[in-house]
This record gives structure tokens, C-alpha cells and sequence, in this order.
């Protein structure tokens, strides 16, 4: 996958069409009105992140403490991430963004298609205690696969190795 387009439009193409954007509607409405709004949608959408951010960390905790991988939580605080990232940057479109992910239902759509994505791409492995979790980028793919090694960990004591 080329991210070369990609970055093309979060850095030259979306840049452009928020300055448009903001012209054409300041010219509508005016400039003081426009500021006023974009400063507005900043700030309030900064509290509202901060809200749902300390309310996800308290999640997150929650479920470290039971032994629980919070996968979902983790998820959850890149998007409330990304969306104060989005709001704090002038522009209409990054403001209807990073508002949408705010939006607890809207997000929980958005985290079902990147965990698919994830999922499709990668090879996540983690555990904790002796639970394991493994989820494989493909569908014929198993543990089962002549390429994967599976090994177990041995306890060197420090004494045994200084034998001089």
C-alpha cells in the first residue's frame, strides 16, 4: 500500500480546501463570525475530548486491573485523540471530523471497520498471565503453518552463567 496519495491529501489537498473553505464562508458571513466559530468549535470540542479522554483512561485502568486487555479502550483513546487533534486545527471539515468522532456510536462504527482493517493486515499477538490472544492477517493462515516456530522460554540463573 502506497501512502504517498494519502499524505498528499492530509497535507496539500485538505489544506487547500479548508482555506477555500474558510474564505467562501467568511465571506458569507464574515470574519469575526467565522473566527468566532472556529475558535468556538476548538474549545469546545477540546472539553469534550478531555471529558471522554479521562473517562477512557479510567476504562483502560478499570480493566488492567481485572487482568482484561482493553483493546477496545485503547482503540476508543486513539480516536478521541485524533479527534482533538482535529478540532484544534482550524477548518471546518477537520471540526465535522473530529466531531464525528466524538460521537460514541459514530466511533464504535469507526473502531468495527479499523479493527477489521487491523485485523486483515497484521499479526497482533498478546497475553497476559497465561492467557494468549493471537489474531492472524489471513484467513488460511494458522499455528499450524510450517512457518511459524513455536518455542518456550528457560530461566538462566546469573550464578550458572559466571562458571570462570
Amino acid at each position: 500500500m502506497n501512502p504517498l496519495p494519502i499524505l498528499i491529501t492530509l497535507f496539500v489537498i485538505l489544506p487547500f480546501i479548508e482555506l477555500v473553505l474558510l474564505f467562501k464562508i467568511g465571506a458569507a458571513i464574515g470574519l469575526l463570525e467565522t473566527l468566532v466559530i472556529i475558535i468556538a468549535t476548538g474549545v469546545a470540542g477540546a472539553g469534550l475530548a478531555r471529558h471522554q479522554g479521562f473517562y477512557t483512561i479510567a476504562k483502560i485502568r478499570l480493566r488492567v486491573n481485572r487482568g482484561e486487555i482493553p483493546t477496545d479502550e485503547i482503540l476508543n483513546g486513539f480516536f478521541i485523540l485524533c479527534a482533538s487533534l482535529l478540532l484544534v486545527t482550524p477548518g471546518f471539515i477537520t471540526d465535522i471530523v473530529g466531531f464525528s468522532l466524538l460521537v460514541p456510536i459514530l466511533r464504535k462504527q469507526i473502531q468495527k471497520a479499523a479493527s477489521k482493517l487491523i485485523k486483515e493486515h497484521f499479526v497482533v499477538s498478546s497475553g497476559v498471565g497465561q492467557q494468549q490472544y493471537t489474531y492472524y492477517r489471513h484467513q488460511n493462515f494458522s499455528q499450524n503453518d510450517d512457518d511459524v516456530i513455536d518455542v518456550e522460554g528457560k530461566e538462566i540463573k546469573e550464578d550458572s552463567e559466571k562458571s570462570e
